[in-house]
């Protein structure tokens, strides 16, 4: 289980404050399950408002943080299952049952500097 947290990047309106936990925050959800998993809806509701945009892709309003996201979730996963948790407000993302070769393109993706335009 990993989480990232980029190099800091300038965020129109985000505060100090809304960088910390126990503010909400906007996340998209990601599961792969291959095992079914009939609690992980009932879990993802527990989190926040959400809303299912595909088969496995949520948006989920919350105020716990991306790790805890994904603990909290990857709880209710199986061997096999994979758990991206992307926090669109604070920049960071964490999963659980990527391979390696996998989390290392997303990590250089991640924390590759963004460029201006």
């Amino acid at each position: 289980m990993h989480t990232v947290t980029p190099t800091p990047s300038p965020q129109p309106g985000l505060t100090a404050a809304a960088a910390g936990h126990g503010v909400e925050a906007r996340l998209l959800v990601i599961a792969d399950l291959r095992s079914g998993s009939p609690s992980f809806q009932p879990a993802l509701s527990s989190l926040g408002e959400n809303t299912q945009i595909t088969q496995s892709v949520w948006a989920l309003r919350t105020c716990e943080s991306v790790g805890a996201v994904r603990n909290r979730l990857g709880a209710e996963t199986r061997q096999g299952d994979r758990l991206i948790v992307v926090d669109a407000t604070r920049d960071r993302f964490a999963h659980l049952g990527l391979g390696p070769e996998v989390e290392s393109r997303l990590r250089q993706i991640w924390r590759t500097p963004l460029l201006a335009t």
